[in-house]
């Protein structure tokens, strides 16, 4: 009687183990972040600015900054696009798993980064020893955003207060400041609709002013007045219509 409630309990022991050492190994997918992968994560950081400076985008906004009256009996206030609950807000909405789920590691040639795109899904192991297939991407990319905002979080809250674009974020932070995007050059390739509303917008280049032209307009040259002496010995001499030359 007593042998099958232990042999119950024992087998449902093991049950749990199992349970709790599946969840562990699950736990510790790899989640870092390979070198070759780190200019694309760093861009892929740089989308989810731009577009959370684009749903924070709102000029007629603005937030209380203080509690004591101003003298026209206003409490005091401030455009929302360049204060710190602009800054709060696109910080939180940076690095959630969300924001990056749907995403693969793709290849090209020996070119890797993350895409949405099936046909560009790497083959083989990275640098770590890892198949693309035992990658946990979505956490891969959070777990390197945070690491990111931790590293450079001054730098990229003057990116919010100064209104700068997902560009501007990839030349400052991924180029500059992390240094991640130094060396690599990245090739253009056909882009997916679902994935053109990620693409950092590309800043417009200012126009040059136009060359005012050196040439020198050609005017006329005016000719000397000439004196009234001049102009009647210059004048014809004509006959009197009336006196024929025979008549003379």
């Amino acid at each position: 009687r007593e042998f099958l409630p232990r042999l119950e309990c024992g087998m449902g022991l093991r049950l749990v183990l199992c349970v709790l050492f599946l969840a562990s190994v699950a736990s510790k997918a790899p989640n870092s972040m390979p070198p070759e992968l780190a200019c694309s994560a760093c861009w892929m950081v740089a989308r989810s600015f731009g577009k959370a400076m684009k749903n924070t985008d709102d000029a007629s906004r603005t937030v209380q900054t203080g509690h004591r009256l101003t003298g026209d009996n206003k409490l005091p206030r401030k455009e929302y696009a360049r204060s710190e609950h602009r800054v709060f807000d696109v910080m939180e909405d940076l690095c959630p798993e969300r924001k990056y789920n749907g995403y693969e590691i793709g290849a090209d040639e020996n070119e890797k980064f993350f895409t949405r795109d099936t046909a560009f899904i790497a083959r083989g192991r990275d640098s770590e020893g890892y198949l693309a297939a035992e990658r946990d991407v979505a956490a891969m990319l959070e777990n390197y955003c945070y690491k990111l905002t931790d590293e450079h979080e001054e730098a990229i809250e003057d990116l919010v207060r100064d209104q700068a674009s997902g560009l501007r974020f990839r030349e400052a932070i991924c180029r500059d400041a992390a240094g991640v995007c130094t060396k690599v050059k990245r090739k253009k390739r056909k882009v997916k609709k679902e994935e053109e509303d990620d693409e950092p917008e590309e800043e417009e280049k200012p126009k040059k002013p136009k060359k005012k032209s050196t040439k020198k307009s050609k005017t006329k040259k005016s000719k000397p007045k000439k004196s009234p002496t001049e102009e009647k010995a210059a004048e014809p001499q004509q006959q009197d219509e009336g006196v024929g030359a025979d008549e003379l």
